[in-house]
């Protein structure tokens, strides 16, 4: 079963709540995990780890604003609304603070992550998400056995948010840890009978998203794959 609504007590990766074991002293993890929506939903939708934005409101906000918060939400609700798993009527905002809503909402990486970059500052996306799966790959594997190894009988679907090559190439290595992997498309697989698909991510800072709302090959497959899950 997944986390219920609300703030996760896990120190799977902390030797205490400061100190992150074998953590590359390039990367830095705050010990704040969360669950939003059901523990049973249909749909699981998970980013690859908190953002600033996000993190500041876990700190200092309400817990329903912090899941995809800013700018990010509206972007969100607009993706899933694209591909059919929300309706006109409906907004995310009331999944997201509904715990018995059809929908869970969290993160590859429950903790946030932020990763030095060039010039000594700490990032929290961009490059250093595909650099997390080498550097830091006990950290991943951790979650994932934690939070997706074993997910309720009623989620038939996972979204997966971001949609370049390499990306999805490192999901798919990384869950292919907890069972066989089957191929369904480019942006699309299946891991222990649960689909797995790629939406385009509604952060900000993605140059692309306007693109994916647009339409095109990778939207068209999401859809497919989408569609076929949710009409068994």
């Amino acid at each position: 079963m997944l986390p219920c609504h609300g703030k996760i007590d896990c120190n799977k990766c902390y030797n205490n709540m400061d100190r992150v074991t074998n953590l590359n002293p390039l990367w830095k993890m705050k010990n704040d995990p969360g669950a939003w929506g059901s523990s049973k939903p249909e749909v699981l939708i998970l980013g690859f780890s908190k953002g600033s934005t996000q993190a500041n409101i876990y700190e200092n906000g309400n817990f329903n604003d912090i899941a995809f918060g800013g700018p990010s939400r509206s972007r969100l609700d607009q993706a899933l609304k694209c591909v059919g798993l929300l309706q006109p009527s409906e907004h995310v905002t009331d999944m997201i603070s509904n715990n018995n809503s059809k929908m869970a909402f969290g993160s590859l990486v429950r903790c946030s992550l932020s990763r030095e970059d060039k010039n000594g500052k700490h990032a929290c996306s961009g490059a250093l998400i595909n650099k997390s799966f080498k550097e830091i790959p006990e950290i991943l594997n951790n979650c994932v056995s934690q939070h997706i190894a074993v997910l309720p009988e009623e989620t038939k679907l996972i979204i997966m948010l971001g949609v370049g090559e390499a990306y999805i190439k490192n999901c798919r290595h990384l869950l292919s840890k907890i069972g066989d992997i089957e191929e369904i498309n480019a942006v699309s697989y299946k891991v222990n009978n649960k689909m797995f698909v790629h939406l385009t991510h509604p952060s900000p800072a993605n140059g692309h998203f306007n693109a994916w709302i647009e339409g095109g090959n990778k939207q068209k497959l999401a859809k497919l794959a989408i569609n076929k899950t949710m009409t068994l």
